[in-house]
């Protein structure tokens, strides 16, 4: 179950089962704004909190989507059917969205960033090319902003090594390493 607070405080969004609802602060009925077959998730309101960003199946792959929380109107902003998408997030402008993507529904994942309108998208964290003997890709989740948009934070993996990195946009990565046993 994941949960995200709105821009003014007023709300929450949460996924529960695979559909998406709101529901206000201070308690009372939470109102659904995903339902049916498709297993929806991660939901993230957008700055202004007009949208609600997401992960969902509906078209058949795992994609990420957009739905308006007052006319319910959904755009899918990423395309294709073997990608796997995790922990999507709004920049704080509100005109794109960073999350972590891979290749297919079993492997490493690499932050990618797409407009709010849909693209191709462009790769944030790469990997070392050619990767060094021995050495296993980095898996990157869990995007997160400052609200003066200056750094980005992020969460990477490589095989029971965690490392809590941040990035100033357009610079370099710092990363914090923490051995998992």
């Amino acid at each position: 179950m994941s949960v995200d607070v709105s821009p003014d405080g007023q709300s929450i969004v949460f996924d529960l089962l695979g559909d998406l609802y709101t529901l206000p602060i201070a308690g009372g009925t939470a109102t659904q704004l995903t339902g049916g077959m498709a297993f929806d998730a991660q939901p993230r309101w957008s700055p202004d909190g007009r949208l609600v960003l997401f992960t969902s199946d509906r078209d058949g792959g795992d994609n990420v989507w957009t739905i308006d929380a007052a006319t319910r109107a959904m755009k899918q902003i990423t395309k294709g059917k073997t990608s796997r998408y995790r922990s999507p997030a709004w920049t704080p402008d509100g005109q794109y969205i960073v999350v972590a993507r891979a290749p297919a529904a079993i492997g490493p994942s690499k932050l990618y960033m797409y407009h709010k309108d849909g693209g191709a998208g462009i790769q944030l964290i790469k990997d070392p090319s050619p990767m060094p003997a021995g050495a296993f890709p980095m898996t990157t989740l869990g995007p997160a902003f400052t609200l003066n948009n200056d750094w980005q934070f992020f969460m990477g993996y490589r095989f029971g090594v965690f490392n809590y990195a941040t990035s100033a946009l357009g610079g370099s990565v710092i990363v914090n390493q923490f051995a998992v046993s």
